[in-house]
């Protein structure tokens, strides 16, 4: 596994994308008060950049699960680290890093649901529709990835490597001839 020489999105350009997404929450969800959101181990990156541009009154809390091993998904979700703050009556913001196989939020909005969420919501940076193993579609998408992109970098990983690139990388699984 290695990196190519150029990212898929800069730094810049991520950053852009995040500039949008936070004015259409701060206008979309204005009348939540306040907004609250959960964010993963992966999209601390986007999280942090995202909360910085949200001035609407807000909450966070974190959410750890896990669904890969290596370069795939397990299809199995565990929930390593729960909120600690009530469900109850609120409606969640899930920040995701990607919406993949949708088996990871879909198996989150139950979680939440079962905890007594009214509704529930996902905003993810990136977005892999052609993966889909479940019915599953973000409210807000920064970018959409191709099926045979795996991506890391700005909090993504690939065995835990990677997440503290400021930019975001398709992995080459083998090497150039």
């Amino acid at each position: 596994m290695r990196l190519p020489d150029e990212p898929k999105f800069s730094g810049s350009q991520i950053q852009s994308r995040i500039n949008e997404l936070a004015t259409t929450l701060n206008h979309d969800l204005e009348k939540m008060n306040p907004l609250f959101l959960i964010t993963l181990k992966g999209a601390i990156h986007f999280g942090s950049d995202l909360l910085r541009k949200i001035t609407i009154s807000h909450e966070l809390d974190f959410i750890q699960a896990k669904s890969y091993e290596d370069t795939q998904s397990t299809g199995t979700i565990g929930i390593l680290k729960e909120p600690t703050t009530p469900l109850d009556g609120r409606v969640p913001v899930l920040l995701e890093d990607i919406v993949d196989t949708g088996l990871t939020a879909h198996s989150l909005e139950d979680w939440c649901r079962q905890q007594g969420a009214k509704d529930f919501l996902c905003c993810t940076l990136l977005n892999k529709p052609a993966n889909r193993k479940i019915e599953f579609e973000p409210n807000y998408v920064g970018y959409e990835v191709g099926k045979n992109e795996f991506v890391v970098g700005y909090g993504m990983d690939y065995n835990e490597e990677y997440r503290s690139l400021p930019e975001i990388y398709v992995l080459e699984t083998s090497s150039p001839d």
